[in-house]
């Protein structure tokens, strides 16, 4: 809806770990882009927060079928939405944090993606949360291979 309301047509294309998000027609100016980068996550805290609040308002069952969903629905929102608000490209966070600093910086940007995944990648590997480290080094080489990258607005 956020990039709808800068006149972009948002598809979803899912790939091996993920998806990314193309929006043709959107001509973002960096207040603009933040905007509808965190426009993402911030859905996803809404979610969390409304899902917990219908938590709240129903006692407990343990172990009942709609208490599990409910509580890993939660889970999932939550730790998805601040894995995806990281400052790594091309999550949101690293998508923000790239706006923020401006093209001229770009270069910046990626080298905090390829630390940040690559500190990620290894607590993730010591905690043998192999799917995690994975994803972070996945990451984290693809930030190292775009150093070259030009900076500025990504444009539909």
């Amino acid at each position: 809806m956020a990039a709808k309301n800068y006149g972009a047509y948002p598809e979803i294309r899912l790939h091996g770990l993920g998806g990314l998000t193309i929006m043709p027609g959107g001509y973002f100016n960096r207040a603009q882009n933040i905007f509808v980068s965190a426009a993402g996550p911030m859905a996803g805290f809404a979610l969390c927060g409304l899902a917990w609040l219908i938590d709240r308002a129903y006692p407990p069952r343990p172990y009942s079928i709609p208490d599990v969903l409910l509580g890993t629905f939660i889970y999932i929102n939550l730790i998805w939405t601040l894995l995806n608000l990281l400052p790594i490209l091309p999550l949101d966070g690293g998508q923000i944090l790239r706006d923020l600093l401006g093209p001229q910086n770009i270069k910046i940007a990626i080298w905090i993606g390829v630390i940040c995944a690559g500190a990620a990648a290894i607590w993730a590997f010591q905690n043998k949360q192999i799917f995690l480290a994975l994803m972070m080094g996945f990451l984290a080489y693809g930030n190292f291979q775009n150093q070259n990258m030009q900076g500025g607005i990504r444009r539909g």
